[in-house]
């Protein structure tokens, strides 16, 4: 009787961790999924940033041309040239700094989503040796856990009488 419930508190147990493991790796899986949709998001959206860095640089050197030769200088004027060339520097750093940014940030969600993958596979691992654990537990219990001398395995105490019915214990002894 003892090793029956031993037998299946170890199963219960056993199969709970492997569950919880599994449960955990299901959803580092998921999360891992959400972060490679996020860093695909954050592609898009640099992409989306330095095509608007982009064009307002031309607008710009549209805009500044076309003002120096309203105000009658000449666009081939060194002083027009010098400014126009800032303009170009500056929005190339600003382009370099854009792609620099975006690409440190996809490659932190890539790392994060490496990470979460290998956290949930930790805990799929830990599921399975937790069973493990489990059962040479009870295994161990099975094996400490024995009948009392002079019991059946039914649990009723034999002392060489004749066992009665009885109507409030259920049982009593008779001795010889």
């Amino acid at each position: 009787m003892f090793n029956f419930i031993i037998a299946a508190a170890t199963a219960i147990s056993t199969v709970s961790s492997i569950k919880a493991g599994k449960a955990q790796k299901a959803e580092s899986e998921a999360n891992a999924k959400q972060m490679e949709v996020d860093n695909a998001l954050l592609g898009a959206q640099a992409m989306q940033q330095h095509n608007a860095r982009a064009a307002i640089f031309s607008d710009a050197t549209s805009a500044n041309t076309a003002f120096f030769a309203f105000s009658g200088r000449d666009v081939s004027d060194m002083s027009v040239k010098a400014f126009l060339e800032r303009q170009k520097q500056i929005y190339i750093q600003e382009q370099v700094v854009g792609g620099s940014q975006a690409t440190a940030e996809q490659s932190k969600m890539t790392m994060l989503a490496t990470a979460e993958r290998k956290r949930g596979k930790n805990a799929l691992v830990a599921g399975y040796l937790g069973a493990a654990g489990n059962i040479a537990s009870g295994l161990y219990q099975a094996k400490t856990v024995r009948r009392p001398s002079g019991s059946t395995s039914s649990g009723v105490p034999m002392t060489g009488g004749r066992v009665n019915k009885s109507t409030t214990t259920g049982y009593t002894l008779g001795i010889k």
